[in-house]
């Protein structure tokens, strides 16, 4: 019994023996390759629907507190999605209207000041037709200023006010000097002694500078 034993593993070890030989000469070895992965899908194909159904149920509650947040926060980011749009299109409206407001302020501005233009247009043009009917130059210079004063009422109504000049201290902020004159008298020094244009303010900004002579007293 212990002969054929023996017998049984040399010849064991003779096999193993030819297979190392074969193997070392370079004769390919065959593998069986069991790929587990596809009898796990089957086990999974397998698995019954109310299973998985119940699995899903079963949830561990982390995960389902952060499909929770991630919803709640898909929401508020398309709310304020929403609210930007809605703003830019506010932010947008407000513009036009604004800007429609302001050329509406500016038109209505200059359509009031340029109609009371108009009335001392009307009144120049009377008085020149009266003055060709009656040739009465004394009573045509009346009307012309009449129409002056008129006018004057007029644009001082629109905050518009005549630069004092004559006499006052040379301030090149309000005055524009066309020429520098010697004078005789001390105080008449860097003084204007001449208005050859006058100049006016709009509210409290130059208009117009008032083009002036200015006296130099050169004596001791």
């Amino acid at each position: 019994m212990e002969k054929v034993e023996i017998e049984k593993d040399k010849n064991i070890e003779e096999n193993n023996k030819e297979k190392e030989e074969k193997t070392d000469r370079g004769t390919p070895i065959k593998v069986k390759v069991v790929d587990k992965r596809s009898s796990v899908l089957t086990k999974e194909e397998e698995i019954p629907d109310d299973v998985l159904k119940e699995l899903e149920k079963r949830k561990p509650t982390y995960v389902e507190k952060l499909l929770s947040e991630i919803e709640e926060k898909k929401q508020q980011l398309l709310e304020l999605s929403q609210a930007y749009r809605k703003l830019q299109a506010d932010s947008e409206q407000f513009r036009i209207r604004l800007n429609k407001d302001v050329e509406n302020r500016v038109f209505k501005g200059k359509a009031s000041f340029l109609r009371d233009f108009l009335e001392v247009l009307d009144n120049l043009e009377r008085g020149i037709e009266a003055a060709e009917k009656n040739k009465d130059f004394d009573s045509f210079l009346e009307g012309i200023k009449l129409i002056r004063s008129q006018f004057l009422q007029k644009v001082e109504k629109n905050g518009i006010k005549e630069i004092n000049a004559k006499g006052e201290e040379f301030n090149p902020q309000y005055h524009e000097a066309l020429n520098i004159l010697a004078v005789d008298k001390k105080e008449e020094d860097n003084k204007v002694i001449e208005v050859v244009e006058k100049g006016y303010m709009i509210n409290d900004d130059v208009l117009r500078p008032a083009k002036v002579i200015v006296g130099k007293f050169n004596g001791k």
